[in-house]
């Protein structure tokens, strides 16, 4: 797709239209801004990614993990 000047014209002048009828697109994302020092961070995400814990930490002895995870009250089984 080439983005030409009336293009944005076009999809700016629609997004404004939408908005001031009540029609808001909805954020497919969420965001997050902090300080830290004086540097600014921000985080989007789309979504989330679940990984199976023998992919994340494959080394870790199944006692060891299943206690970890139980100490933060997090799932034991990530699905895999």
């Amino acid at each position: 797709m080439t983005v030409t000047r009336r293009t944005v014209l076009k999809t700016s002048a629609a997004a404004l239209a939408a908005g001031s009828m009540g029609i808001a697109s909805t954020s497919v994302w969420s965001q997050a801004t902090t300080n830290l020092g004086s540097v600014k961070i921000d985080v989007l995400s789309d979504g989330k990614l679940i990984l199976p814990t023998s992919f994340v930490i494959p080394d870790a002895p199944e006692e060891e993990l299943v206690a970890l995870l139980g100490k933060y009250k997090l799932p034991t089984n990530s699905g895999a």
